[in-house]
């Protein structure tokens, strides 16, 4: 290779380099500010959430007792009972529970809809050098008064420690970004679980938490006879008991390297009573239900009782995970080239699927 050759190789790189340098910081300062945004809109949230609890268990009782002996449309009443709520919420304290937000504090709004509005909160002052952003937000509270359902409105309003806020989601950016650079695969699998928990969980730093918790298990299909529930990737679903023998059957046959999990459904005419005596056996020590025990030893094992049964572990599977995640622990088929009948098993390798055998102690409950 050429003195000038190697030169334009070395200049090819180093323009590569900071080519990329650039896009990493672009992609960090987005990803931060993005972060930044929600967790910012999270902890707001999650102070609303707590304060509009306390006014749904404080509020009612106590305008009861203020306006037992009262007239509601009196201007005098409503300006007193405003006064003394706003005196009661000055000492209620809320923190939304994530360590980003001070200073917090509530006031009335309006009484009711048609009276005329108190003067609006002065919120607390901060040194432009603080740190502390002013954020606030309205809620609406609804209360009775006899026969009549009214609705008050708050006004919530707090500081935001705004250094302490970037610092969090400038490390979470860069711990995103190096994992996508490292682990793109893996991550792009993990996103989904993430979003699934917080849609299960809440918005909430303790449904962050278990959503997080979610994200990072372990991909595997675990099943707990005890509790007749599944695990799949962190999430635990119990199952009406039937379907969930059936795939707990599918599941043990899926380990068997012999068949490799393939179930043929059996001939309308000829119902197969070998399956249907590893079914029972498993129900029997397990805890099945005694009705659908009894089937299996007077019919046998029937196609249209495996059709259904795997039918309603899917619309289980979907409607808690949603039919894209639900997809990997579902079912496949193929069609038997001797018989043409359909065969079936889990698309779970087994390698990632875990039987838990201990017996309940009850044994016979409703299917």
């Amino acid at each position: 290779m050429t003195a000038a050759v190697r030169i334009a190789v070395a200049a090819d790189r180093s323009l590569l380099r900071r080519t990329l340098s650039r896009q990493f910081l672009l992609r960090w300062l987005m990803c931060t500010v993005l972060l930044s945004v929600l967790s910012a809109a999270m902890a707001l949230g999650s102070a609303t959430t707590e304060l509009r609890h306390s006014l749904a268990a404080q509020l009612p009782p106590r305008l009861a007792e203020s306006l037992q002996f009262s007239f509601v449309s009196s201007a005098e009443t409503i300006a007193l009972v405003s006064e003394a709520l706003n005196r009661d919420l000055a000492s209620l304290t809320v923190t939304g529970q994530t360590g980003l937000l001070q200073n917090c504090h509530a006031g009335l709004q309006q009484l009711l809809a048609s009276a005329a509005a108190p003067s609006p909160l002065s919120h607390p002052g901060a040194s432009p050098w603080s740190g502390l952003l002013p954020v606030s937000t309205s809620l609406d509270v609804d209360w009775s008064h006899g026969d009549y359902t009214e609705t008050a409105s708050f006004q919530l309003q707090c500081q935001l420690h705004a250094p302490r806020l970037l610092g969090i989601n400038a490390a979470l950016a860069l711990l995103v970004l190096l994992g996508m650079i490292s682990l793109p695969v893996s991550l792009s699998q993990r996103l989904p679980w993430l979003l699934l928990g917080l849609k299960r969980h809440g918005y909430t730093l303790g449904g962050l938490r278990q959503a997080l918790a979610i994200a990072v298990s372990p991909a595997t299909l675990r099943f707990d006879h005890q509790r007749h529930a599944v695990c799949i990737h962190g999430v635990t679903l119990s199952l009406p008991k039937t379907p969930y023998f059936y795939y707990a059957w599918y599941a043990g046959l899926r380990l068997e390297r012999e068949t490799q999990g393939w179930v043929l459904n059996p001939a309308t005419d000829r119902p197969d009573r070998a399956s249907a005596s590893t079914l029972i056996e498993l129900m029997t020590s397990a805890g099945g239900h005694q009705k659908a025990i009894n089937d299996l030893a007077e019919h046998g094992l029937r196609a249209k009782i495996l059709d259904q049964n795997r039918n309603k572990v899917k619309d289980e599977l979907c409607r808690e995970l949603g039919d894209t995640l639900a997809a990997g622990y579902l079912f496949e088929s193929e069609r038997d080239a001797r018989t043409a009948r359909y065969r079936y098993r889990l698309v779970c390798p087994p390698t990632r699927i875990r039987l838990l055998k201990q017996a309940p102690t009850s044994i016979d409950h409703p299917a």
